[in-house]
């Protein structure tokens, strides 16, 4: 007898893994980033500051960015492979983010640009530290004052490109001290958008894990060095 179950799925759908739910994760989280800076200096956001003509095929994703954090990628498949809708939203959103942040710097006053990057600083610490509460109610995390207890997380909601799925290479892990190393850091984006401002980007980038962190232990000490190869994230706990 035939098994009926094995035909409900039509042929022609893509099958959606794991791997694609936790890169379309990824591009909404890194997309609130965007719109949280934007709402935080409370701008408006007219086509997020992107300039229309050829060559801008991300105009046509406006609309679908504007509504992505109440989408399933499930609404997004048509005849289309998983893969292909999540390089279009991923150029989308790493487009936006830099054009984005390159007007925001662009239109402040040179006595201005200082207090701008510490609000931004200030947004994406906020940004990070929210994700983490929201994402420790969904998998709790067991914290024992030990560092490597928080690689899941990290590894997790790093904001990386190219569906990489270990954006972080982990060159030291201890229970007091983190030495992770950037493999999709803005340094080396595939996007000149995100080349032109690579320095600050990185810094808030930077600034979301630091809030993330600092939701689990305020003692949780950060910081970034340029590498040679690679850009890296260094975390330590403080001792009382």
């Amino acid at each position: 007898m035939f098994d009926h179950q094995i035909f409900r799925q039509p042929w022609h759908l893509t099958k959606i893994t794991a791997g694609h739910e936790k890169w379309f994760q990824r591009l909404v989280e890194a997309h609130e980033l965007t719109l949280a800076w934007i709402g935080g200096l409370e701008l408006d956001r007219p086509g997020y500051f992107l300039k229309r003509g050829p060559g801008y095929e991300i105009t046509a994703d406006l609309r679908l960015l504007d509504s992505l954090a109440r989408s399933s990628l499930s609404d997004l498949i048509d005849d289309t492979s998983a893969e292909d809708i999540l390089w279009r939203l991923e150029n989308s959103v790493w487009v936006v983010q830099g054009y984005t942040l390159l007007n925001l710097i662009g239109r402040t006053t040179p006595e201005d640009k200082a207090a701008l990057h510490t609000m931004l600083e200030q947004i994406s610490w906020k940004t990070g530290r929210e994700l983490a509460e929201k994402y420790s109610k969904q998998i709790p995390i067991m914290w024992h004052e030990d560092l490597r207890a928080l690689l899941p997380i990290l590894q997790d909601k790093y904001l990386a490109e190219n569906g990489c799925m270990n954006p972080l290479l982990v060159s030291r892990a201890t229970g007091c001290e983190l030495q992770l190393e950037l493999l999709t850091c803005p340094h080396r984006s595939k996007y000149e958008e995100i080349r032109l401002i690579a320095d600050e980007l990185c810094n808030l980038h930077a600034h979301r894990l630091r809030g993330c962190a600092y939701f689990f232990d305020s003692r949780i000490l950060m910081e970034v060095v340029r590498g040679e190869r690679y850009c890296v994230q260094r975390f330590r706990l403080q001792q009382a």
